[in-house]
């Protein structure tokens, strides 16, 4: 079995530089996003297939299609902060996200 791990740095909203959809397990260092960059995010994550993990820091996914199955507080550089695993529990579906 070969393992493939790629770090890609830029905008989670622009999929024309990864679609990230399509990934086993995706992190976002969330600490600093506002609501309305996680509920973007949120909405293009819907599109990952299920049984895929979203791992993020500080807040959680805002939707339903993702169960949490672990929250527990880390020490980091910075402080402390909640890291969430979760996992997608439904099939994917695709929506759009405005530039605006």
């Amino acid at each position: 079995m070969h393992t493939v791990c790629e770090m890609i740095k830029g905008d989670f909203l622009n999929l024309s530089i990864c679609d990230w959809r399509t990934a086993d397990v995706v992190f976002a260092n969330s600490t600093c996003y506002d609501q309305k960059r996680m509920e973007n995010i949120a909405e293009l994550a819907r599109g990952m297939k299920k049984g895929s993990f979203f791992i993020s820091l500080t807040k959680r996914l805002p939707i339903a299609d993702f169960e949490v199955l672990e929250c527990d507080l880390h020490p980091m550089s910075w402080g402390s902060a909640t890291i969430f695993i979760m996992q997608k529990i439904n099939d994917p579906y695709t929506v759009l996200i405005s530039s605006d």
